[in-house]
């Protein structure tokens, strides 16, 4: 049902319409989008209302690293080996034998490649190639994915001595300021995540996905911080994710709007994150 709503009756909504019908198809009750109450519906009221040029810098991956080097420097950002606006030309040859395929106009469009030896690279080519051909602002109408150019990028690939692939932090930060720090285990595998307040102290329930029970807190944690507030000070409400690998902190993505505001949150972390909407 939910497939037969996006195909063919989401194109004739305006954003407007959109914002309440997509809430209303995952969540079964209409929001308030105007007075938001919940997470949720924050998200989807900064969507549909709030004016930040700031946004579409944000939600842009490539844009994103100019910003954060103007903010922080470029010390904190992995190298870039290339990129293209055509799959096709991919020179999949020349680049290490581990590395991350972006794109850099949506959400979730990342390939790890960790061995390129052991992969089949048309099929990653094909993978490319559907990516570059998807609007991802018609997804979920987020505006600030409407005009980006679509592209294709390969990063650096971050392996840390203790845990491999690192741990994913996400900082949560509300103008300017972090309140609830998101820390995600294996994220390409079997993803599990805790949620902490900004002292790193655990707050009950799940936010998205299950938690796991050990207590990932980085060394650099106060660096972090820091580094997150300084990069969401121009925003009302800013995701920063970063990583931490052998005392080093490298820069993820920023993201304006985690899960599109159409994710089931758990109760209690909900509730922790209501006392931050204005």
């Amino acid at each position: 049902m939910r497939a037969f709503l996006k195909h063919h009756i989401a194109p004739h909504l305006n954003d407007t319409l959109f914002a309440y019908a997509a809430y209303f198809w995952q969540f079964g009750k209409i929001p308030n989008l105007r007075n938001p109450k919940t997470f949720n519906e924050y998200l989807r009221h900064l969507i549909l209302y709030e004016e930040n040029a700031l946004r579409n810098v944000a939600a842009d991956k490539l844009a994103a690293r100019n910003y954060v080097a103007e903010k922080i420097g470029p010390g904190i950002l992995t190298e870039v080996y290339d990129v293209w606006d055509d799959p096709a030309v991919i020179d999949f040859a020349g680049l290490p034998s581990a590395f991350v395929l972006k794109a850099n106009h949506g959400s979730q469009m990342v390939r790890v490649v960790t061995d390129k030896h052991a992969e089949d690279m048309e099929d990653i080519r094909s993978l490319v190639h559907d990516w570059i051909s998807t609007n991802y602002y018609l997804e979920e109408r987020e505006r600030c994915y409407r005009d980006i150019r679509p592209k294709i990028f390969t990063e650096q690939f971050l392996n840390d001595s203790i845990h491999g692939v690192p741990p994913d932090y996400k900082f949560f930060v509300f103008d300017g300021r972090v309140e609830l720090v998101q820390v995600d285990k294996d994220r390409f595998g079997d993803r599990k995540q805790n949620a902490y307040d900004r002292n790193f102290e655990r707050l009950p329930g799940k936010l998205y996905f299950d938690t796991y029970p050990e207590d990932l807190y980085p060394q650099n944690f106060h660096d972090m911080i820091c580094i997150a507030e300084k990069l969401g000070e121009d925003f009302s409400f800013i995701r920063v994710d970063l990583y931490s690998v052998d005392g080093q902190v490298y820069f993820g993505e920023l993201t304006n709007f985690p899960m599109g505001g159409l994710a089931a949150i758990g109760s209690e972390i909900d509730k922790f994150l209501r006392s931050f909407i204005p």
